[in-house]
């Protein structure tokens, strides 16, 4: 039995991207693989313990604090993420096929820059 293909559809407009000299190949398989519906907003959403000093009744302090636990509110909060695929995306690129193409981990000491949290701006 022969294996069968998917259709693949794609219109003019993104068939010339493709032809494009500044056209990232791994941009745009990924594009194709989201049939082009790519996000045009991303962002990062956390929650922090809600510190302020309230005043509360003692009553209600019972409420919120037992022999073995307490109660503390969160609040979200969502940082917007530039899209930037050529200074972003495509540095992350490389980085994964890296790792992935490693026979073991890596095994570099844990406390150093290399190992600190990446952050969003």
């Amino acid at each position: 039995m022969a294996a069968t293909k998917d259709i693949l559809r794609i219109s003019a407009k993104n068939l010339g991207a493709l032809a494009m000299p500044n056209c990232c190949r791994k941009c745009f398989w990924l594009k194709l693989k989201l049939a082009f519906k790519l996000p045009y907003q991303i962002g990062f959403l956390y929650y922090e313990p809600q510190t302020d000093i309230i005043e509360i009744t003692a009553g209600e302090l019972g409420e919120l604090v037992s022999s073995d636990s307490f109660l503390m509110g969160f609040g979200g909060h969502c940082l917007d993420v530039e899209l930037k695929p050529r200074e972003v995306v495509q540095p992350l690129l490389k980085e994964v096929r890296a790792l992935w193409d490693m026979n073991e981990p890596h095994r570099g000491p844990q406390n150093t820059q290399e190992h600190a949290p990446r952050t969003l701006r």
